[in-house]
């Protein structure tokens, strides 16, 4: 048995696709780690990195951001 193929569409709205069925992405951060973590496909991306474009204007508390940053990345899992 195999496995549909997953597909990523990053011009136009942000998609995913799995075989022919459209995956649907959580609002909000999730969906701007997603697109950030294509965009930067087989290179690895610091947590740091992905705080500081999750929250451009710097994280509502610094001190949690990291803890929060894991919650995004449940969320879209």
């Amino acid at each position: 048995m195999s496995v549909p193929p997953l597909r990523f569409n990053v011009l136009g709205p942000l998609e995913v696709w799995h075989g022919d069925a459209l995956v649907p992405i959580p609002a909000g951060r999730a969906r701007v780690l997603l697109a950030t973590l294509l965009l930067g496909a087989n290179q690895p991306v610091s947590a740091d990195a992905l705080v500081e474009r999750l929250w451009q204007d710097g994280a509502p508390n610094p001190d949690r951001a990291k803890a929060t940053l894991q919650m995004v990345v449940r969320r879209l899992r």
